[in-house]
């Protein structure tokens, strides 16, 4: 019963940040392809679209102070609080405004650059070393089912709902 019990604690463990890494790479890969309806939505030129995103691309500097607080407060703990600042970040988008999106998208980059390290970081301190391998590969296999299924959906669902609604989703996701 024991050796059940590991092994449900080592799947649950790849596949929860299997999860993580779709739904993060999902919403980081589902802007550049609705450049257009993003452009339409919030009434600025398409090429103003990258421009909006800055914040994003700067939220990755924070981590290092992520990563220290994993270090001092814990890296299940902060995985959490990833998880809150990424969720938090989909739901603020989600309203709708310009400055939402800047400032959603600039709390989702905190989120998705921590969650996308301290998943192998979590995994290397709770995973045997015959795992690791295995688990970090599958990792970015979900990864890249994120980014190829983000263009494809994201285009279709831009059909049937408003680009704000999609990031509600992702915040309930």
């Amino acid at each position: 019963m024991a050796k059940e019990n590991k092994i449900s604690h080592i799947a649950l463990i790849i596949v929860t940040f299997m999860l993580i890494n779709l739904i993060i790479t999902f919403e980081m890969s589902i802007v550049m392809p609705l450049a257009r309806a993003i452009s339409s939505y919030y009434a600025v030129s398409p090429q103003s679209v990258s421009l909006l995103n800055i914040g994003y691309a700067i939220s990755g500097f924070v981590s290092p102070f992520f990563g220290y607080l994993a270090d001092k407060k814990g890296v299940k703990k902060m995985v959490v609080a990833s998880i809150i600042i990424f969720t938090l970040g989909s739901f603020i988008v989600a309203t709708g405004s310009k400055q939402a999106y800047i400032i959603g998208r600039l709390i989702l980059g905190v989120g998705y650059y921590n969650l996308g390290s301290f998943g192998f970081t979590y995994s290397k301190l709770t995973l045997d070393e015959k795992m690791q391998g295995i688990s970090s590969g599958l990792y970015k296999v979900a990864f890249a089912l994120g980014a190829f299924l983000s263009p494809l959906m994201g285009a279709k669902m831009i059909e049937v709902m408003n680009f704000s609604t999609i990031y509600l989703y992702l915040g309930i996701a």
